[in-house]
């Protein structure tokens, strides 16, 4: 019998006896702990060596970023990190909004952080053209595909629509790899990916990354046989004219 239970037979009034949890509940309690201090530990660990604490400074002494109600350890939990060979990015949040936050990313080469250098990226607006921009909104990477990914809301915060566009690291620098609109944005005319940049006749070459479907490559041979069709015709024109 428990010792707990013998004094209790004896003098039931003063005796209290703690409440025994079954089994697998502590068994199950202690290692969600263990799994806790773990995870902290690697958390704190990888924050204090993968950021230098002069890029969380200078970031937040840059202009344009809006910081009052951010502090480092929000900054820092918040970060993008890319590793490419000798590059490593660090991607912090400059703005926060409805739409989505939106990153700065520096880049910093043989861990000399003293000389990281602030990314411009190109961007592609539909009504105004290319443009350059320090600031990329909702950005994601694939670490599979050594891709970095930028959304844009096209339609205001009740749509779905938005402009992606994808970057690729070549040659030194990020370059556009692909530019799309994707959800209920109504230039599209079905539920796949629209494409707009790089141009269908661009990929069918080679000159540029991306996907054409058959459809659309038949599409582009029809309209060049269209376009040979009439200028075949406008050629005829002037020697009937001079008969």
């Amino acid at each position: 019998m428990h010792p707990c239970s013998t004094a209790k037979q004896n003098n039931p009034r003063t005796t209290t006896c703690p409440v025994q949890q079954p089994e697998f509940q502590q068994r199950l309690s202690a290692s969600l702990f263990a799994i806790s201090l773990v995870f902290a530990c690697l958390t704190g660990s990888a924050r204090a060596e993968d950021i230098p604490q002069r890029l969380i400074d200078n970031h937040r002494a840059t202009m344009g970023c809006w910081l009052a109600d951010i502090d480092n350890d929000e900054l820092a939990d918040r970060a993008i990190i890319i590793h490419l060979e000798a590059q490593t990015f660090y991607g912090f949040i400059c703005s926060s909004s409805l739409s989505g936050d939106s990153f700065r990313l520096y880049q910093v080469e043989n861990k000399r952080d003293e000389w990281a250098n602030l990314l411009s990226f190109p961007q592609l607006d539909t009504k105004l053209g290319w443009y350059s921009t320090n600031q990329l909104q909702k950005p994601t990477w694939d670490e599979k595909n050594k891709l970095l990914r930028s959304e844009i809301p096209k339609q205001g915060s009740t749509s779905s629509c938005r402009q992606f566009t994808i970057y690729a690291w070549q040659k030194g620098r990020f370059h556009i790899a692909q530019v799309g609109l994707a959800g209920d944005c109504e230039e599209k005319d079905s539920e796949k990916d629209m494409i707009i940049y790089p141009f269908v006749d661009e990929v069918e070459s080679g000159q540029a990354s991306g996907q054409a479907s058959p459809t659309t490559q038949s599409d582009a041979n029809t309209d060049k046989d269209e376009k040979t069709d009439t200028d075949d015709t406008t050629d005829t024109a002037p020697d009937k004219k001079a008969k």
